[in-house]
């Protein structure tokens, strides 16, 4: 017999972790962080083999002086609305964490809070931000003679000094749209599957729009997607490897409530 006082925890722990772990068993998480990987390697051996992809595709927004699309004034509120959205997430997250009884109230755990800040501080901050884009010095688009820049054009993870800061590669507004989807954790159980796909698909739509507007190549939004996925995932593996008590009691919940029954 599981007391009455131990129910009541067991039913409090399962409501505000056990939907998580159903979707994000280690399993799953390990299985997505490998195939991310494998795709990053993919992705990157087809633009370092056709390098001219990323000049071939840029082209198609180029109307020979300049990237039109740049000036439109819809896809830039989009571009504010997602940037709006990162910094919302990261308050909403902090607050979560500096209170308990918020945690409690949204059925949220503290890893599933420090999730998305982790995510934008490690990943986009400072792989994406100070490593790629200041390493690399790879020129943006607009930049390059190709599209009426002096800057040579330069293949992905190729390091070069045609840009000296704020480089193309990779791109960081792509990054921190994909990082939207560390938030996706946060939202209720039943609106999870839908949330999912829809922030997945605004963050391809915002980074497609640097490519329009000639900020970006391709490849720079493509790999800067798939590096902040492999972060986000392996953030998670290492906080349930960090922290497995809370799993552990769930099941002894789960054994207890059958030995119960």
């Amino acid at each position: 017999m599981v007391p009455t006082t131990a129910k009541q925890l067991c039913s409090k722990q399962r409501g505000s972790h056990w939907e998580h772990l159903v979707e994000l068993t280690d399993d799953i998480l390990w299985r997505s962080l490998l195939g991310i990987l494998l795709l990053g390697v993919l992705a990157s051996a087809v633009f370092l083999t056709f390098p001219e992809l990323d000049i071939t595709i840029s082209k198609l927004f180029f109307d020979g002086t300049e990237f039109p699309l740049a000036n439109d004034p819809l896809l830039g509120l989009l571009r504010r609305v997602t940037t709006m959205a990162s910094g919302t997430l990261l308050i909403a997250c902090i607050a979560l964490l500096a209170s308990k009884r918020l945690r409690d109230s949204v059925r949220v755990s503290r890893r599933d809070a420090l999730l998305p800040i982790m995510t934008y501080t490690i990943g986009v901050g400072f792989v994406v931000h100070q490593l790629m884009k200041e390493q690399f010095g790879r020129a943006r688009p607009h930049q390059i003679v190709e599209f009426g820049g002096e800057a040579p054009f330069t293949p992905a993870w190729t390091l070069s000094e045609a840009c000296l800061s704020n480089c193309s590669f990779t791109s960081g507004e792509a990054a921190g749209a994909m990082a939207l989807i560390s938030g996706v954790v946060l939202c209720p159980a039943s609106i999870r599957r839908i949330a999912m796909p829809a922030v997945f698909g605004l963050a391809v739509t915002l980074g497609m729009n640097r490519v329009l507007f000639g900020g970006h190549f391709l490849s720079d939004v493509i790999l800067s997607m798939l590096i902040i996925s492999a972060i986000m995932i392996g953030l998670r593996i290492a906080m349930n490897t960090l922290a497995p008590s809370t799993k552990k009691n769930l099941l002894s919940c789960e054994d207890g409530s059958r030995r119960q029954s």
